[in-house]
């Protein structure tokens, strides 16, 4: 049954998946960037606020539910999932 599915929907699957970080990458990059906001220049500038969202809790698990994905995408031999 499971080969099954895979063969009839593999293309939705890929074409889903990609979709899907595509989104998640976006709204992290979207995320990140809006944190640079935070802070004026007096108080350590706009990469202080990206910083401290990217190496936040929630930084890091939208940064790493995304890099199997691209590690796959850089390295096709490796199988992260």
């Amino acid at each position: 049954m499971k080969k099954l599915l895979h063969e009839a929907y593999q293309a939705f699957f890929h074409e889903f998946e990609f979709w899907s970080v595509m989104f998640f990458t976006s709204e992290y990059v979207l995320r990140s960037w809006s944190y640079g906001a935070r802070y004026s220049a007096e108080q350590g500038g706009a990469w202080k606020g990206r910083k401290e969202y990217m190496f936040s809790f929630f930084g890091l698990v939208d940064f790493f539910a995304t890099a199997p994905f691209y590690l796959h995408f850089l390295f096709p031999q490796t199988h992260l999932r």
